[in-house]
């Protein structure tokens, strides 16, 4: 009766069911992109590729020439996002800029190990007003592709993979009632989207879809999952389903705490 297939079409639809079913349990809250690019003597020394949400600033690309420029880079990206968020989260694999950032006063609130295989993935918060630097900053579109060079040449030292991109939808005949989206990279299945229909709940479609990915998985050589929860969502489903809390963000959203899950399969 249902059927579960790769389902790119249905990518967005499926954002939206999750995006909705976020909505009606805390509202619409505002959210903000921002590049920014950090400059010395004119050249490019720092980049930092940020959003913001749910009280919330989260970095998963970062890089700076040295680590001096770390702390006003950071600032830089708080002072941009405040008027949306208290807290900034920066995750990166390099033990350098955790050691830097750890002085600077952020907290390590999760290390994710083998992310790639002998290497580890590094989650730090910071809570702390903005303070104002000399440097100059720019957020503009022309510097992004000299950006995206330069990341891609420092993340060869950690011999990241490409993510390979992953949307599997779930149907009734040919209604849509649930999906999952997520990557593979690095010796993880990271999931970042599951949804399913309000009307077909709790007839075990999460299940069947969380289980689906673990089978592609384990199929490509995967054995490590990864993805994140707020209190309000679904934290206990996974926790029935063997993963385990190794970080968390507390008050994002407020009122809320965003849980880091894995399972090792």
């Amino acid at each position: 009766m249902f059927k579960i297939a790769e389902d790119i079409a249905n990518s967005k639809n499926i954002s939206k069911g999750l995006i909705e079913f976020n909505i009606s349990k805390i509202g619409k809250l505002p959210y903000k992109e921002a590049n920014i690019y950090l400059f010395s003597d004119g050249e490019m020394k720092g980049i930092a590729f940020s959003e913001s949400g749910w009280n919330n600033i989260e970095i998963r690309d970062i890089w700076v020439d040295d680590v001096i420029y770390l702390n006003p880079l950071l600032e830089k990206v708080k002072e941009i996002h405040s008027e949306i968020a208290a807290k900034i989260t920066v995750f990166t694999h390099d033990s350098d800029y955790v050691k830097h950032l750890i002085v600077l006063g952020y907290e390590l609130v999760c290390t994710i190990p083998d992310m790639p295989k002998n290497g580890n993935y590094y989650g730090l918060l910071n809570d702390k007003p903005f303070s104002t630097s000399s440097y100059k900053f720019s957020t503009n579109k022309i510097y992004l592709i000299k950006a995206k060079k330069i990341l891609n040449e420092y993340y060869k030292s950690f011999n990241l993979e490409k993510k390979q991109y992953f949307v599997y939808s779930i149907k009734k005949n040919d209604l849509l009632v649930g999906g999952i989206k997520g990557s593979f990279s690095n010796n993880y299945a990271s999931i970042d989207t599951i949804w399913v229909d309000e009307p077909f709940r709790k007839q075990y479609l999460g299940v069947r879809l969380m289980k689906y990915i673990e089978n592609v998985a384990m199929d490509k050589g995967i054995n490590n999952l990864l993805l994140s929860t707020c209190t309000f969502q679904a934290k206990i489903f996974y926790e029935n389903l063997g993963y385990t809390v190794v970080g968390v963000i507390k008050e994002v959203p407020i009122g809320s705490d965003d849980h880091i899950m894995t399972k090792k399969i």
